[in-house]
């Protein structure tokens, strides 16, 4: 799997404009504007994060002048393929929880299109994924309705008012 293919594919299908600088994507929508860069390991990036993240500044100055709102929302997503061993992890921590100059988004062990939409989710549109089971409808109204109390059932089942369902409720909670 290539992770460039796999982020211009997530960002371009989020509604992001993407276009890619030698070994570099720039996105972009009407409020958002980053970069993403891979990098060959966690220690490369650990080293070279800032001169990438500076070099988009540099080149991107101009329309964060113009636009401010983008100048609040620029991000630097920094990937690599290879994981991170547990001195690097906590570097890309550090690394993700400096807000300087831009948000950041940092992942190391990056190898599936799954790893690359969760390192993209601050970005990408909330999809609630739902999954359907078959399941008897009945059975679950009764398993519901069995925790109830007895007068709040009966309350229930002569098609009492609202005022009559929670006084049996009260009732209900009284008995032994």
């Amino acid at each position: 799997m290539s992770i460039v293919d796999s982020v211009l594919s997530r960002l371009s299908s989020a509604g992001y404009t993407t276009a890619r600088f030698g070994d570099e994507i720039r996105f972009e929508d009407a409020s958002v504007l980053g970069f993403v860069r891979e990098f060959a390991t966690a220690r490369h990036l650990i080293e070279e994060w800032q001169r990438a993240q500076d070099q988009f500044l540099r080149a991107n100055a101009p329309a964060l002048r113009r636009d401010r709102r983008k100048s609040w929302n620029a991000y630097s997503v920094l990937l690599t393929s290879q994981p991170a061993s547990e001195e690097e992890a906590q570097r890309l921590i550090t690394i993700e929880e400096d807000f300087r100059a831009t948000r950041k988004v940092v992942r190391a062990a990056v190898s599936t299109d799954g790893d690359v939409e969760s390192a993209l989710a601050v970005l990408l549109p909330i999809r609630r994924r739902v999954r359907f089971v078959a399941e008897d409808a009945l059975a679950r109204v009764s398993d519901r309705l069995s925790a109830l109390p007895r007068p709040a059932l009966e309350a229930l089942l002569r098609g009492a008012t609202g005022e009559e369902f929670a006084q049996a409720l009260l009732r209900g909670e009284e008995e032994p």
